[in-house]
């Protein structure tokens, strides 16, 4: 039988750099929360860690795993309520902190979550059939765990059929980011990413259509999959010294810019996006020579 004595939930973090904990934090520190502020919402979240531990027990003992999981569904309901309710802005979260309202609060989140899981199972479900995904050979695992979602449990199965637990705020934030790059990739000419995949049948990274795309931005053609001298070309006039020519790196950033602001959304991904294509720039500048042709995804 499993041991009857509770874990000291005191001993579990608290994440003082999420927005939950900067409120807090600031709301003490300049004296607009009380000092015992904190220890108010420990106490809050310890009790609905109880009892959820005692909603889903299996037997006499609260097992450590389901007390630690209340603890935490718990102080991400109350977070994502915050943010919700407060718009982001931290002066509304210490105001809405000192009103105590944390049960409002984590009703609030909940629904917030409940709502993202529910999108990421049905859009990931939607997203296996798109062609696209193929250019996406790293989040493979990431779109079947989320496809089999049960929203209600916040829990998937991993590859050996375990359950795994998923936090909606940071989940959500992959989900987000592929959703981007899965507009960019929609955002091309469907007959050119059609042609890349015909060259590449089994698909690749996301990674591998950004460099194609530096060398397309760099030489100015049409198609994204390449003929063999198209990437000798590339070679030899876009680089000096193993480093991109300063010009053509402006006009690749310049043109991609563009390409971003007419199909995305403001603010949605792009500066990462963009960090990513910075990315395998600097990565083809420091490969050898002769490997940067293998980098690329060629016709024969």
């Amino acid at each position: 039988m499993k041991s009857l004595i509770l874990p000291d939930l005191n001993q579990i973090p608290f994440e003082a750099d999420s927005f939950l904990g900067r409120a807090l934090g600031l709301g003490m520190q300049f004296e607009r929360l009380p000092e015992h502020a904190t220890d108010v919402v420990m106490a809050y979240l310890r009790a609905q860690s109880l009892a959820f531990a005692q909603r889903y027990r299996t037997g006499i003992a609260l097992g450590r795993e389901r007390l630690e999981r209340g603890l935490k569904q718990a102080f991400v309901c109350v977070e994502l309520g915050l943010e919700e309710c407060s718009g982001g802005d931290l002066n509304q979260a210490v105001g809405l902190l000192a009103g105590g309202e944390l049960e409002a609060l984590r009703k609030r989140g909940w629904e917030q979550a409940l709502a993202r899981l529910g999108q990421m199972r049905a859009q990931s479900r939607t997203w296996s059939h798109c062609r696209e995904v193929l250019f996406l050979r790293e989040h493979r695992d990431q779109l079947r765990q989320w496809s089999q979602l049960v929203p209600e449990s916040w829990t998937t199965r991993d590859l050996e059929g375990q359950e795994v637990w998923l936090d909606p705020r940071r989940e959500y934030l992959c989900f987000q980011e592929l959703e981007s790059r899965l507009v960019l990739l929609r955002s091309l000419p469907v007959a050119s990413v059609e042609e890349l995949l015909q060259a590449a049948p089994g698909g690749g990274s996301f990674a591998d259509v950004l460099r194609q795309l530096v060398l397309v931005l760099a030489l100015g053609l049409e198609q994204l999959a390449a003929k063999p001298g198209e990437v000798v070309r590339f070679r030899q006039t876009c680089f000096t010294a193993g480093k991109m020519l300063p010009a053509v790196k402006d006009q690749v950033l310049g043109l991609f810019a563009e390409h971003l602001e007419k199909t995305m959304p403001a603010g949605r991904g792009n500066a990462a996006i963009t960090q990513a294509l910075r990315a395998q720039i600097d990565a083809l500048e420091q490969a050898a020579p002769e490997k940067l042709e293998g980098m690329f995804i060629a016709i024969a």
